[in-house]
């Protein structure tokens, strides 16, 4: 068995027929938790930790009150599921002042520990100042950062997400799915210095064993997670990215490095137990 921490996990999807996640009311939230998959992970790997979000694509008729009731839902969810599992919230960057003030609220009201944006999700480019002013709030909160860069998005075009990154470069900020696409991939080797703050997760990760040796060698095996990618809107192996690192020639430490290590610091659970 391979012990890893996911730090991409989405914990629900909305049903076949509709295009949009809804939140339920807060009465609903415990049998909700209560009824999403276990968090134990994909077959094959005995996942001690896991960062979950909330879908990336909700109702949101209701404005900053169905952001705040998802943020719940999260903290329910990590609640029902125990030690485990680490609930990421999210707000919206169209809610402007009212967003700012829901990260303070997730961060010391409910005690989350990161925030995640999908900015094609949410009509906004990457490197928009209104996404500048979210994640300064963020870091401000001791919250960690994440931020999807699909492959063809424009609102998520990686030069975009690095710019974002290069405003904070003593934040590290988590950037989901980049590697998930070879072109990007290559993007991203070609350039190592970009934000250099940026740790990349291997949602998706175009590759095998040898592929990942050259990554770590050309990023640093320091600026590595693993990210199943599990529940996202990307279609993904969940465990491939886990196996395919426990598969290589890289050195057991960086081994445990990029499936465990870097992600219990970066969520500051050095001392949690594996």
């Amino acid at each position: 068995m391979v012990q890893v921490f996911d730090v991409h996990r989405h914990f629900d999807h909305p049903p076949a027929d509709e295009a949009l996640f809804r939140v339920p009311p807060r009465a609903e939230h415990v049998e909700f938790a209560e009824g999403v998959a276990a968090m134990s992970g994909p077959s094959r790997l005995d996942e001690v930790f896991v960062a979950v979000h909330p879908p990336s694509y909700y109702v949101l008729t209701e404005g900053i009150e169905a952001t705040r009731r998802l943020n719940d839902l999260a903290h329910s969810v990590a609640e029902v599921h125990g030690a485990g599992v680490v609930p990421v919230g999210t707000v919206e960057p169209h809610h402007g002042e009212a967003a700012l003030a829901e990260i303070d609220r997730v961060a010391l009201e409910l005690g989350l520990t990161a925030l995640g944006w999908r900015p094609r999700a949410q009509g906004v480019f990457a490197d928009a100042p209104t996404m500048t002013s979210l994640v300064a709030r963020a870091a401000d909160r001791g919250l960690v950062p994440m931020v999807h860069a699909s492959a063809g998005s424009g609102n998520e075009a990686l030069w975009r997400v690095w710019r974002l990154a290069e405003r904070f470069p003593s934040v590290p900020i988590v950037v989901l799915g980049a590697l998930s696409d070879w072109d990007q991939k290559q993007e991203v080797l070609a350039q190592p210095d970009r934000a250099s703050n940026v740790v990349y997760d291997l949602t998706g990760f175009f590759g095998e064993a040898e592929d990942i040796e050259g990554v770590a060698a050309r990023l640093g095996a320091e600026r590595l997670v693993f990210g199943s990618g599990a529940g996202c809107d990307l279609l993904v192996d969940g465990d491939r990215a886990a196996r395919v690192v426990a598969d290589s020639a890289l050195a057991e430490p960086l081994k445990r490095a990029v499936l465990w290590d870097n992600a219990a610091r970066l969520f500051g659970l050095e001392g949690a137990q594996t």
